[in-house]
């Protein structure tokens, strides 16, 4: 009789502990079922904030200096942007014409001349004027040049401009290696001779980037002897105030 009851309490014994092993199972599945909701509150905590807040302070004020610095620093080699409305034209000495210009918006004053309207009371030259294709006759003569005579509306500092090409096979020719000079009432003045500013086609450029015209009547002498600038005919030397 005590043999019998140990099998049964040892039956029941390994009953007990099958049952035990099989809840053990059963709790292992639910732990490894946590990590599936990790990810979740990842994303929806972590990146969302923080691309929108970035980039919204960056750019604004980056740009808005640039054009300051570049004008600054162009040292008026490029034709000053003006609006002009003309004004009635004057007779120069030389009975030449000339109109003065108004720019009422920026508040700055100019004046332009006619490049057909040079004189010929010139002395000590062997100058023609321009032949037809624009050029100061005769080529390769430092002594041939041009006379304008102008009265700016005030005293003050102007720019030059001219209109006019280059033939193509000499664009890579500075100012200086054409002989280009300008004299104001009789002495030479700075024109950036190092620069190339002309293209194989009729455009603005400036001639001489600052020139302090008197108010009074101005004589302006223009040469360019050399790998000679083609000055367009039906166009105009302007002087904009600064």
């Amino acid at each position: 009789m005590k043999k019998q009851k140990l099998f049964v309490s040892c039956a029941a014994l390994s009953l007990l502990l099958s049952a035990l092993v099989a809840c053990g199972g059963n709790s292992t599945s639910k732990v490894e079922s946590k990590p599936a909701s990790t990810p979740a509150s990842q994303k929806s905590s972590t990146p969302a904030s923080q691309p929108a807040s970035q980039p919204a302070s960056q750019p604004a004020s980056t740009p808005a200096s640039t054009p300051a610095s570049q004008a600054a620093g162009d040292d008026y080699l490029t034709p000053l942007p003006r609006t002009w409305t003309e004004g009635t034209a004057a007779k120069n000495s030389s009975d030449k014409d000339y109109i003065p210009l108004t720019d009422a918006a920026l508040n700055k004053v100019g004046v332009k001349i006619s490049i057909q309207n040079f004189t010929l009371d010139m002395e000590g030259t062997t100058a023609t004027g321009l032949d037809s294709s624009g050029k100061i006759n005769p080529g390769n003569d430092h002594n041939a040049y041009l006379r304008y005579r102008i009265v700016a509306p005030k005293a003050g500092v102007y720019q030059m401009i001219m209109r006019g090409k280059s033939s193509a096979n000499a664009l890579d020719r500075t100012l200086d290696g054409r002989a280009f000079d300008v004299k104001l009432n009789g002495v030479s003045v700075d024109t950036k001779g190092d620069r190339t500013p002309l293209t194989d086609t009729d455009a603005d450029f400036v001639a001489v980037p600052t020139l302090e015209l008197t108010g009074q009547e101005d004589t302006i002498d223009v040469t360019a002897s050399d790998y000679r600038i083609q000055f367009d005919v039906a166009g105009f030397i302007v002087f904009a105030e600064h």
